[in-house]
């Protein structure tokens, strides 16, 4: 366990296992340089994994003044359910304007520039909306009869293809002028999360059934896009 001395973040490393929680004196002084601490308290830390704590937009520094630390029999672990973002020029923009930049993170800038409202929305395009309909399942945003009826055509009638067809998403069309100087590969980025959401909700709300998520990027597809279809024996229904 690593404990910060007054002027250096906090930091607690567990090699044994996870820590649960942490008892400490902090003294609190705001992100920009200035030595002379505003003042105590005294408050109870929980950290799930090692990290390091900020709150409200200052940085917590902190002189341990007694630990309640349990540890796990096994080391800890780390598993990252997606890989690390990379290549955000807004986030990059943001944290350069810091001069102590040490304990700024991702959690730091949504705690700062980002809205519930904003990502709740966003949330439906990680979750989105269904329709089960002749024998297909498919994405709400997308359907109509007159575009199913389109798409089955093009499919030559296989069921499978139509739903590859209509569900597919093209991250590009999904921003406005706002997303113009958003690099490329964040898009590629999003694609590939969004794409991740949707095997996991369609096997949640269709545990029946089998789905082939399928991420692909290519200038033919106009940049990344994604799309979902079952796979396994099937047969066009009627009304359903």
């Amino acid at each position: 366990m690593k404990g910060g001395e007054r002027g250096e973040s906090l930091q607690i490393i567990a090699s044994g296992g996870l820590v649960r929680k942490v008892k400490a004196m902090i003294s609190v002084s705001p992100l920009i340089d200035d030595p002379t601490p505003i003042t105590y308290h005294r408050a109870t830390i929980l950290i799930s994994f090692c990290g390091r704590a900020i709150l409200s937009g200052f940085n917590l520094h902190a002189t341990i003044a007694h630990t309640g630390i349990e540890f796990g029999a096994s080391a800890m672990k780390r598993v990252n359910s997606i890989p690390s973002v990379t290549d955000t020029q807004a986030y990059g923009s943001w944290k350069n304007q810091w001069s102590s930049q040490e304990s700024l993170d991702v959690h730091s800038y949504i705690f700062d520039q980002c809205r519930p409202d904003h990502v709740l929305l966003f949330s439906k395009m990680f979750f989105p909306d269904f329709v089960v309909a002749k024998g297909g399942v498919f994405l709400e945003r997308n359907f109509s009869n007159e575009v199913f009826d389109r798409c089955f055509v093009l499919a030559s009638g296989d069921l499978p293809k139509t739903e590859q067809l209509l569900n597919v998403v093209r991250i590009y069309d999904v921003f406005g002028q706002g997303a113009s100087d958003v690099s490329d590969d964040v898009f590629l980025q999003l694609c590939n999360v969004i794409g991740f959401a949707w095997r996991m909700v369609l096997k949640e709300k269709f545990p029946e059934k089998v789905f082939c998520v399928e991420v692909s990027n290519s200038e033919q597809n106009y940049g990344p896009d994604i799309t979902f279809y079952q796979v396994g024996p099937l047969s066009l229904g009627v009304g359903t």
